[in-house]
């Protein structure tokens, strides 16, 4: 990950929006966040797809609007890009990957730009 920070909203929470922590019967409402944008960089070296899916979640109702893309990583040519608004609920966004790529989440409109999980099959 570049550009990004931790952040937690709550550290203990029954709020189904937040994510389940592992082990544990409550939940953990965090994020990565940043003023502009910050980037995942994937490098699935097995030759195979796997679906990968990035979840975020506007805890605090801030109305943010943001844009993930999927960049080749060696190239940088845009593969996939998906704008992201009204996510107060939480949104999963889901791709079919394979190589090395790079998840890139940026700033549309709003505080900043938030993703609150990553989740590999």
């Amino acid at each position: 990950m570049t550009n990004q920070l931790p952040f937690t909203w709550a550290g203990s929470t029954a709020d189904v929006r937040a994510p389940l922590k592992a082990a544990a019967s409550d939940r953990i409402a965090s994020t990565w966040y940043s003023n502009s944008n910050f980037s995942f960089d994937i490098n699935l070296t097995d030759g195979k797809t796997h679906q990968v899916s990035l979840y975020c979640l506007d805890w605090d109702h801030l109305s943010r609007a943001e844009t993930i893309g999927v960049l080749d990583a060696n190239t940088g040519a845009l593969l996939d890009t998906r704008p992201l608004a009204s996510f107060s609920t939480g949104q999963y966004l889901v791709w079919n990957l394979s190589g090395h790529v790079r998840i890139r989440a940026s700033v549309t409109s709003g505080l900043n730009v938030v993703a609150n999980g990553l989740f590999f099959n």
